[in-house]
């Protein structure tokens, strides 16, 4: 079993919302995203360029029945660049985040993930060769997400004949 080296989670606060209804349809809400990493290294040795995307991945899996299935979990903010983290230290209690908006504006079921690039510190050992072959690895976060709309009243279920 291959560990890793460093924790992505992608928080969403809230990650079951209700969206207020209008008449003009569903009330968009706000969502809070943020993308924590932690250094997981066991020896525990720094890891480097540690790299957050400035964009999530956002999809939806699963549309409110008989909705249109478009994606209606849409950015609201975000960092202007790719946010890099020089050097994270193991242990380190105060892991590094990244914070994002999102607008809901309809029902779904919704997947919202963060790619995040860093250096792996066992791979790269400072020799001349290392310091020529230098790749990236990656880890991924991902939050699920549930919306649906608070609706006034349930809707009527047919009469059963008999």
């Amino acid at each position: 079993m291959v560990q890793s080296l460093l924790k992505v989670e992608v928080i969403a606060t809230p990650d079951d919302f209700m969206l207020e209804e209008s008449d003009d349809g569903a009330v968009p809400s706000d969502v809070a995203v943020q993308v924590k990493v932690t250094n997981l290294t066991d020896p525990p040795v720094p890891i480097q360029n540690v790299t957050v995307p400035n964009e999530l991945d956002i999809s939806l899996f699963e549309p409110d029945p008989g909705g249109p299935g478009q994606k209606y979990l849409v950015p609201k903010t975000a960092p202007e660049e790719p946010v890099v983290f020089d050097r994270i230290e193991p242990g380190d209690t105060n892991a590094q985040t990244v914070d994002f908006t999102l607008e809901a504006q309809d029902d779904g079921h919704y997947v919202v993930e963060s790619l995040v690039s860093f250096q792996d510190p066992l791979r790269h050992r400072d020799t001349e060769r290392a310091r020529e072959h230098r790749r990236e690895d990656r880890s991924r976060g991902v939050a699920l997400l549930r919306g649906r709309r608070r609706v006034g009243r349930a809707p009527q279920r047919p009469a059963r004949g008999g």
